[in-house]
């Protein structure tokens, strides 16, 4: 077998049917930045319900846990003004006003390859829009070591679509 290597990887956030629109760059910019990214979880919640003098758990919602992308600062292409203008659509500070869903919730996808990039795994994490912005930690002990930025994304929900297109689960 074949072992999956966790840095062959990209995500992709599709920032193009927001509202009103991106930089067509943006996107582009996340996806040659980005240094990690983390799948979101599923769980389901047992439902336990009365059965006599027992209790019985049953399957209740599924629900989605957030993501976490980290990308690197740089300066050609302003990535911490970039975020946070996303991020900002969400609820902006300067105007105290939150925003609307089409302003800000986006589709991402996240592709893992193969050494080779023969293959690949595909999630697509629908519904996704920024929680919260970290702009890293400055230390003049760093040796040099880049700049990371990291962002929390909310995710309604997340499909795991294997090569070839077919879904998997749905």
């Amino acid at each position: 077998y074949e072992v999956q290597r966790g840095n062959h990887f990209e995500i992709v956030i599709d920032l193009q049917n927001l509202r009103p629109t991106f930089d067509s760059t943006y996107a582009e910019a996340i996806r040659l930045c980005c240094t990690s990214v983390q799948i979101p979880d599923i769980s389901i919640q047992a439902q336990p319900l009365r059965h006599g003098n027992e209790v019985v758990n049953v399957a209740g919602s599924p629900s989605w846990g957030n993501s976490s992308i980290s990308v690197y600062d740089t300066i050609g292409r302003d990535m911490a003004s970039l975020l946070q203008e996303w991020f900002w659509r969400v609820f902006n500070p300067e105007t105290h006003t939150m925003g609307l869903v089409t302003s800000y919730k986006a589709t991402a996808s996240l592709y893992l390859y193969s050494p080779d990039a023969s293959t690949f795994r595909k999630w697509v994490c629908y519904g996704i829009f920024p929680t919260n912005l970290n702009f890293g930690t400055y230390s003049a002990d760093s040796g040099g070591q880049p700049v990371s930025i990291s962002m929390q994304l909310a995710v309604d929900r997340t499909e795991l679509v294997r090569h070839g297109g077919t879904a998997v689960g749905f």
